[in-house]
């Protein structure tokens, strides 16, 4: 019975052909409950590494890809020269420019794969963002990036660690309880480390990778390929 009920929540396959997320399903996921689903705990210990990989000074700019409720604007805007957030949940940037107003803050609605600026960044975060989205639109991202970052810039990944040897799906369309709650459907890709990696490898270098202990994430580091060479 525990098996079954199990393999009623969780979706478990190798490849990509039978299951998408759904952009339109992330977003009213967090149109609706504004949940940026992890503990305030493991926010605290995840700003401290952040605070040692990302050093700022005035000229320092920023990007944040799934900015969620702008907790890093918080936490960098009055070091930096320029903080721009992005967030597929409409009501995430409204909310954040109504609450974290400042001249060198921008917020703007886009998905991230589709998000291109024209100016160039120091940092571009993706803090917990890649879980909803499709191998596809990480690629499309990850082009994206390459345009936005400064030659000597990082970007910073923040990943939930997948322990299992291969990805897992998750929809609780198939989840009957949340319909007597009336919750907003959830989507997830769990990828494992390699499988992240390769995905980045086409475009970055990695340069560094680490746990966050007690919370279930790691962080890799990526920068710009010698393209000398």
């Amino acid at each position: 019975m525990k098996t079954f009920f199990l393999k009623i929540l969780f979706w478990k396959n190798d490849n990509n052909s039978s299951f998408r997320i759904d952009n339109t399903v992330v977003a009213n996921w967090f149109n609706k409950t504004q949940s940026i689903v992890f503990s305030e705990k493991s926010a605290k210990k995840e700003e401290i590494v952040l605070r040692k990989l990302i050093s700022t000074n005035q000229n320092t700019k920023i990007l944040d890809l799934g900015c969620g409720d702008g907790r890093y604007a918080k936490l960098y805007s009055h070091n930096i020269s320029k903080y721009v957030g992005i967030d597929i949940s409409e009501t995430f940037i409204i909310n954040d420019k109504e609450l974290i107003k400042s001249n060198n803050i921008e917020f703007i609605h886009s998905a991230a794969h589709e998000f291109i600026y024209p100016d160039k960044f120091d940092y571009i975060l993706l803090i917990g963002l890649i879980t909803y989205m499709n191998d596809d639109e990480i690629s499309q991202m990850c082009d994206n990036c390459v345009g936005m970052l400064n030659d000597q810039g990082k970007i910073i990944l923040r990943n939930v660690v997948n322990t299992k040897n291969k990805r897992f799906y998750y929809d609780d369309k198939l989840f009957f309880i949340k319909y007597l709650f009336g919750n907003p459907r959830y989507q997830i890709i769990r990828r494992t480390e390699d499988q992240v990696i390769r995905l980045f490898n086409r475009n970055f270098k990695l340069l560094n990778t680490l746990n966050i202990l007690d919370t279930g994430y790691n962080v890799l580091v990526w920068g710009k390929k010698n393209e000398d060479k």
